[in-house]
């Protein structure tokens, strides 16, 4: 298998990437392909002398302009893909640092699964991600529910308060059940397919800028008939620890990109997995009237902030029920 990896880095963040790159050159890759998504000049600088010591296996995709993780992948899976020398891709963040034998896991479930063009294979992230975590101990399938609304539905709430200490979530004997576990969605992040995937399915749509956007590249993977998998024994982790811990949706340290965008963008992808607009509205509403239990708590301090994000609220939700995508999300009225 010819591979090229596929990075974005953005900001400040080669003390990062450094460690990353440093895990990927040493596994059976062909090609590194960096996309620059405008970082600070010093980390840029810094890239430029770490790719020159790779042997010529490390190029650089310079942007003069922050496109997202959207754009981002967008170019750098252009370039991969018209490589003539490469057949497969794994993408990356530049947080996602991979264990020594991780690509090789991933080589060998794509020959057990049959080599088909159309498997799409993920590296297994549960020390981060809770539903990786799920899906390989209690075999629940990743993917939209019918009717949700940012991944809530009333029955699904419920559900998980009852069984919120029983085995459903908590695995037996730490046993990995599932090693090979199927899955409707995926993120950039440990993603390994062929290259005729995107040319059939097309390249991540940069409208959405950041969040969600890897969901919708993924969805339309299974819609066009891949196969998607999680692989526990390619196990990657995200060495970011700021970028891990979990915030609420009105924490005054969430910006108001990541805010506008989360909503937005996911509100977007719920209309695709629709089935009765009854109960789809009547989720949206329990998950605003729950929203704005949590805005009420926060506003007793900060009612100025809760205010605004309340207003931003209101304008995510209206652009990704009525199709208002675009980088600029100062721009919608």
């Amino acid at each position: 298998m010819n591979v090229a990896v596929v990075i974005v880095t953005y900001g400040h963040r080669f003390h990062l990437l450094h460690r990353v790159l440093a895990s990927v050159i040493q596994q059976n890759i062909n090609k590194v392909y960096v996309v620059n998504n405008c970082s600070h000049e010093e980390s840029r600088r810094e890239l430029i002398s770490f790719a020159s010591r790779s042997d010529g296996i490390i190029r650089i995709i310079d942007l003069t302009q922050n496109l997202g993780s959207a754009g981002g992948f967008k170019k750098g899976l252009e370039a991969a893909v018209s490589d003539p020398a490469i057949d497969f891709l794994w993408l990356l963040d530049d947080d996602n640092c991979p264990d020594a034998n991780a690509l090789d896991a991933l080589q060998k479930a794509h020959s057990y699964l049959g080599n088909s063009q159309n498997t799409v294979l993920y590296s297994y992230r549960g020390s981060t991600r809770g539903q990786d975590y799920e899906a390989v101990f209690n075999g629940v399938i990743k993917g939209y529910d019918a009717n949700s609304v940012m991944g809530y539905t009333l029955r699904k709430s419920i559900r998980r308060k009852l069984l919120s200490w029983s085995r459903a979530t908590t695995p037996r004997n730490g046993l990995v059940i599932y090693p090979l576990v199927r899955t409707k969605i995926g993120p950039y992040g440990g993603m390994f397919l062929h290259k005729s995937v995107v040319r059939r399915v097309g390249l991540p749509n940069p409208d959405f800028f950041v969040y969600g956007d890897d969901h919708e590249f993924s969805t339309r993977m299974d819609r066009s008939g891949c196969l998607q998998y999680i692989v526990y024994q390619s196990k990657i982790y995200d060495i970011d620890e700021t970028g891990n811990s979990s915030q609420s949706i009105f924490s005054l340290e969430l910006s108001e990109i990541k805010f506008y965008f989360g909503i937005r963008n996911h509100i977007y992808l719920d209309k695709l997995f629709i089935s009765n607009h009854v109960i789809y509205y009547f989720n949206f509403l329990c998950l605003f009237l729950s929203l704005l239990k949590s805005a009420c708590i926060v506003a007793f301090r900060h009612p100025r902030f809760i205010w605004g994000r309340l207003c931003l609220m209101r304008r995510a939700m209206r652009d990704g029920l009525a199709g208002n995508l675009g980088v600029d999300y100062n721009s919608s009225s």
